[in-house]
């Protein structure tokens, strides 16, 4: 618990609102939860996870969410950085009764809606936490299988993944220069997307042809020569077709129709 301004985990208490704060190495003040997952995170991981895992993984998966979710709310608590709009912050502060709940239905009912709030507010960061540690599990498993994809690939420039899963956050990491993805989407999909420039932004790479903007079906297929050719979007960030071979064919005329209308790109991008 984080009562009375005392710092002693041996009796479970676990306050930070003393003159002398703890800090985390690099001077950022601890709230109360970032002193309970520096203690109790690794525990928690363990016990949230469906399927076991080693200790190197367990730490990485510690490492992530300390960065990502548990650092920014010390930050937003101590008044370092404020976090952002729909944060878990927000979410957290959206639980509490309007501040003139006793004003309308009494102090008894204030009191029971505060309680309420706070239930809500529990529930809802506990499933978050739940969500994040299996995703950043599967972000973990993801890198593997990305870099093997992209040792096995014979263009670099062309990802192809035989699963589903984020790809571009190891594409910006590892800087490859990587230019299209192609994966499934279902059982008769699959898709070529293109890389952005940086990560997270909109634009690409390199664009999918311009003849193929906004094209469908058979008018697509007969422009770009793939039979089974689904989609292209009209921003030219990502098309489709009905198999595998034919997504690969797509990625591979996009990237010849480049070279011929603006000359070979380098290795890297």
């Amino acid at each position: 618990m984080a009562v009375a301004g005392v710092l002693y985990p041996p009796h479970g208490r676990y306050d930070h609102h003393m003159k002398d704060k703890p800090l985390r190495d690099d001077g950022t003040p601890y709230s109360a939860a970032g002193l309970l997952w520096k203690d109790y995170g690794m525990a928690a991981i363990r016990n949230l996870l469906k399927v076991s895992q080693d200790d190197a993984t367990l730490a990485a998966i510690w490492k992530a969410l300390d960065r990502s979710l548990v650092l920014p709310i010390d930050q937003d608590d101590n008044g370092v950085v404020k976090m952002g709009k729909l944060s878990l912050a927000d979410i957290v502060s959206a639980c509490s009764a309007p501040w003139d709940t006793a004003e309308l239905y009494g102090a008894d009912e204030a009191r029971a809606r505060e309680s309420l709030g706070f239930a809500n507010a529990a529930t809802a960061v506990a499933a978050h936490l739940v969500n994040m540690v299996d995703r950043v599990r599967a972000s973990l498993k993801a890198t593997g299988r990305v870099l093997e994809a992209y040792a096995n690939a014979q263009d670099k420039r062309i990802l192809l993944m035989e699963t589903g899963m984020p790809t571009e956050k190891v594409i910006f990491e590892h800087d490859l220069p990587v230019v299209y993805v192609v994966s499934p989407v279902g059982a008769d999909r699959w898709n070529v997307k293109a890389v952005p420039p940086v990560r997270g932004d909109f634009g690409q790479r390199v664009s999918l042809p311009e003849a193929w903007r906004g094209l469908d079906g058979s008018a697509l297929a007969a422009v770009c020569g793939v039979p089974d050719a689904v989609f292209a979007h009209p921003a030219r960030f990502i098309c489709g077709a009905g198999s595998r071979e034919g997504a690969l064919k797509m990625a591979r005329l996009a990237l010849e129709i480049d070279e011929r209308e603006n000359g070979a790109r380098p290795a890297t991008v």
